[in-house]
């Protein structure tokens, strides 16, 4: 179905297709497109609820400049008072097994709460594969993204070929829970977490991070309140010189960072694992391989590598 004029949706509502997209086949039964380089596709506005299965998004045009397929709009509160900062904004959508593929931001939930993103297929975004914020109230709930996929660069484009700025970016609403997603093909970030709200929780689990041109994952905040990082069981593989994989910094609290695998293909004094700065109370136990200084700390307070426990080697196994 080609989309020409922006669909509005201001009413609770349910969109669910066919399914079927097959990523390199390129082959789908529900599809979605436009060839606007600017165009919110769909846009959800406040107080509605909205859920979306098996729908594959997609943009024609060879360099968007603006727009969205898919944004969680939110609205204009009434009076900026709590009721009605919860009314203007989009709280509870589900959206799940849908692809998006060659917008400016493929998602942008800019005024969204306690959402839940399942299995999602994001492809070649320009500059974010997922947008994340609540505007009006940025400690309005958790949401969650469980599996899925994020890739980045469109090689096959020439010289209009993109690098995405990053997979996810996280501005606020609320704690952020990301479990058992991919993110490969080059893009600067995976995760940019550039927090200007009380957000209080982050949790990030059994993902894995490939190809990153910066960092796979960086917060830092302007925020008064930002505290609760938790990144486990991941696995980081970087292969470009001058990567600090995990960057923390500007007074962030209560990091764990604990059970991932580091590995870098580029043996390099400049690669990092681990960098740290100005971070208060951080504990840290991982795996790490081909860094020549895996993890810096600078100007923290209270930040410990656990010491491990040599194991007596037997000669029989039983």
């Amino acid at each position: 179905y080609r989309i020409d004029t922006p669909v509005i949706v201001n009413k609770s509502a349910v969109f669910r297709g066919a399914g079927g997209m097959e990523f390199y086949s390129r082959k789908w039964m529900t599809g979605l497109y436009t060839s606007s380089p600017t165009m919110d596709m769909i846009s959800v506005l406040g107080g509605v609820y909205f859920y979306c299965d098996k729908i594959h998004c997609y943009n024609i045009s060879i360099l968007p400049t603006s727009g969205t397929a898919l944004r969680l709009k939110g609205s204009t509160p009434a009076s900026g008072s709590t009721p009605d900062k919860i009314l203007s904004l989009v709280s509870g959508a589900i959206i799940q097994n849908c692809s998006f593929d060659g917008f400016y931001d493929n998602m942008k939930f800019d005024n969204a709460c306690q959402f839940t993103l399942i299995n999602p297929l994001s492809n070649y975004a320009v500059r974010y594969g997922l947008y994340v914020d609540a505007k009006n109230w940025r400690d309005a709930g958790d949401s969650s993204v469980i599996g899925g996929n994020f890739f980045g660069t469109k090689e096959w484009l020439g010289a209009n070929n993109r690098n995405s700025t990053a997979h996810i970016y996280h501005k606020g609403s609320g704690g952020l829970k990301i479990n058992s997603v991919k993110f490969n093909n080059k893009a600067d970030y995976s995760i940019l977490g550039e927090i200007a709200g009380d957000t209080v929780i982050i949790n990030i689990n059994n993902c894995s991070f490939e190809n990153h041109n910066i960092s796979a994952i960086k917060y830092s905040k302007t925020a008064n309140i930002f505290r609760h990082v938790n990144i486990s069981n991941c696995e980081f593989d970087s292969y470009k010189s001058g990567t600090k994989d995990i960057d923390i910094r500007a007074g962030i609290e209560d990091i764990n960072i604990i059970g991932n695998s580091f590995s870098s293909g580029i043996v390099n004094s400049a690669n990092i694992a681990i960098n740290l700065n100005g971070v208060t109370r951080a504990r840290l136990m991982n795996t790490y391989h081909g860094y020549a200084n895996p993890i810096n700390a600078y100007n923290c307070t209270d930040v410990k590598e656990a010491a491990l426990q040599d194991i007596p080697q037997g000669s029989n196994l039983y």
